[in-house]
């Protein structure tokens, strides 16, 4: 079924149109007024091009000249698009100081206003510009500033370490607001308008105030109080802004651990390398073997005219292993291949019943050790001559302590040495070294 027909009126006894408020301003609005619009559009342009060019001087420039043909301009109070683009010059100036201060290498400018901002401490720029937005910009009415342009100026704070001035400019221009404007964001919060553009405004400055001005202030009473008593600010939105408050205030009064203190990271590490027995540190030997003096494996032992001297150094150094091992002894240590170690002795891990006893030896064990010791410690040295009496000896030594097996398997381990390495100096038609 069609909608019915609109009936139609007769246009000489139709009543004159309603026109917006804003295509009434348009009407009113003189040419000049149109031509210094599109100036300050133009002039505006030209300033962010070169901001984001980083051309600070051309930049400010063209914003200072912006600025002073806004003040000239009257109908601003009245014309919603000379608002707007009065909100984003000053937020263009404001971004603009940020930019210059926060320059790490020195600017080389010859704009006589940038030299004396770059001279002033940081807290008196900040004030200076919060005061030339307010006065040059809104004729003294702290309230009449746009939410935009406060988060602008809060920003800045911010970036350049200046809570307290960021929460004075807050607390000032909460305190400046009308009570239009009031009961306007409160109408909107509860419709749950989210398009409205005062509302996000204020709500981004509530945001920055309570979650970052006020906590690096360490001030959370008042960020806690300041929630609760607002009543712009729904329901769901305050719970998330508690929440996060919450969680900072945890963060940032956790204490920090003294650096003396050692990790779980560093104490694991160091029980992966040695064992505690009723109280004692004992070293792996296998990691001691792997990566100590009795690694041999790795070293090279070259005779040319001087093996006394590097006999000597090595018996030096097992010396202390040795002595490291069993405190309170004088004994010599030996070197071994990577498939034994000194006399068989590993220690135990901490859950082996016999730990104790493997640690604190009888002295006729620790007698015969060092015995052993002594004998393989000499059977070395004179392998290096490789004299026919001393292999002959080797010989009868082995048939002597066959019954034994660790020196049995000791024994026969430099044997095989000696045959290996008399092969290859046959082969090489040389004397016998250590390679």
């Amino acid at each position: 079924m069609a909608p019915p027909e609109t009936p139609s009126i007769d246009p000489h006894l139709s009543s004159p149109p309603i026109l917006s408020p804003q295509i009434k301003q348009n009407h009113l609005m003189s040419p000049s007024s149109s031509i210094d619009l599109q100036t300050l559009t133009s002039l505006y342009q030209k300033a962010k091009q070169d901001f984001l060019l980083r051309k600070y001087d051309s930049a400010h420039s063209l914003c200072s000249s912006a600025i002073s043909k806004l003040t000239n301009f009257l109908p601003v109070s009245s014309s919603p698009s000379a608002k707007i683009l009065q909100t984003k010059i000053w937020n263009l100036y404001i971004n603009l100081v940020a930019a210059i201060l926060a320059e790490k290498s020195p600017i080389l400018t010859k704009d006589l206003e940038i030299e004396r901002l770059l001279e002033r401490s940081p807290e008196k720029v900040v004030n200076d510009v919060w005061l030339k937005v307010v006065n040059e910009g809104y004729g003294e009415e702290t309230g009449e500033v746009p939410g935009e342009v406060v988060v602008a100026c809060i920003l800045f704070c911010l970036n350049q370490q200046e809570a307290p001035n960021g929460r004075n400019i807050i607390e000032e221009w909460f305190n400046a607001l009308s009570d239009e404007l009031i009961l306007h964001l409160e109408h909107m919060s509860s419709k749950g308008a989210i398009d409205d553009p005062v509302l996000k405004s204020y709500e981004k400055v509530v945001e920055l105030y309570v979650l970052q001005v006020l906590p690096k202030l360490r001030d959370w009473d008042l960020a806690s109080k300041f929630l609760a008593d607002n009543e712009v600010i729904n329901k769901e939105r305050k719970k998330v802004y508690e929440q996060t408050l919450l969680k900072l205030k945890e963060r940032l009064n956790k204490p920090t651990p003294p650096k003396h203190i050692k990790s779980k990271k560093d104490k694991s590490k160091k029980e992966v390398n040695g064992h505690h027995i009723s109280g004692f540190s004992t070293t792996r030997t296998d990691y001691v073997h792997t990566n100590g003096i009795l690694a041999n494996n790795n070293q090279k032992y070259i005779n040319n005219g001087s093996s006394s001297s590097s006999s000597n150094i090595v018996i030096r150094n097992n010396k202390q292993f040795i002595r490291s091992l069993h405190p309170g002894t004088r004994t010599t240590a030996i070197t071994t291949n990577n498939r034994n170690n000194v006399d068989n002795r590993q220690i135990p891990s901490p859950t082996s019943s016999s730990t104790v006893n493997r640690i604190v030896s009888t002295s006729s064990t620790t007698t015969f050790n060092r015995i052993v010791e002594y004998f393989m410690l000499y059977l070395q040295r004179m392998m290096s001559k490789m004299s026919i009496p001393g292999f002959l000896f080797f010989i009868m030594i082995l048939f002597m302590f066959s019954n034994r097996t660790n020196i049995k398997e000791k024994l026969r381990d430099v044997f095989y040495k000696w045959l290996a390495k008399s092969w290859q100096t046959l082969k090489a038609g040389t004397t016998i070294t250590y390679i």
